[in-house]
């Protein structure tokens, strides 16, 4: 059996294409920024940039209210997770309201 773990990795810029919690998404022009589709309506928090083989995945959770939306439940609509091309991505505006950005930029790496 293998393990992939999300390692810390230092501090990494808000807006890098690397591996990283926090900081801004990178998201092709025309980004709509994901709302909570749960309970409370608002904007949700961006937690992470993965740069995968085949694009980026951007990790949005639901943080306006914790606990009141079910962020745990994947079908309950204050999580996403958004696949993005590789190329052209650029970072996108934030919300002024709202939990949408932790409060520090992690840089990660992956171990076996």
């Amino acid at each position: 059996m293998q393990a992939t773990l999300m390692i810390y990795d230092g501090t990494a810029a808000p807006d890098a294409d690397v591996p990283r919690t926090g900081g801004v998404p990178l998201a092709p022009e025309g980004f709509t920024w994901p709302v909570c589709g749960n309970t409370c309506g608002g904007p949700m928090q961006f937690f992470a940039h993965l740069p995968v083989e085949y694009g980026v995945l951007s990790v949005f959770v639901c943080q306006n209210d914790p606990g009141a939306c079910e962020l745990w439940d994947a079908t309950s609509g204050a999580n996403r997770v958004l696949l993005f091309p590789p190329a052209g991505l650029v970072p996108v505006a934030v919300p002024e309201k709202g939990v949408t950005l932790l409060p520090t930029v992690s840089a990660i790496t992956t171990g076996s």
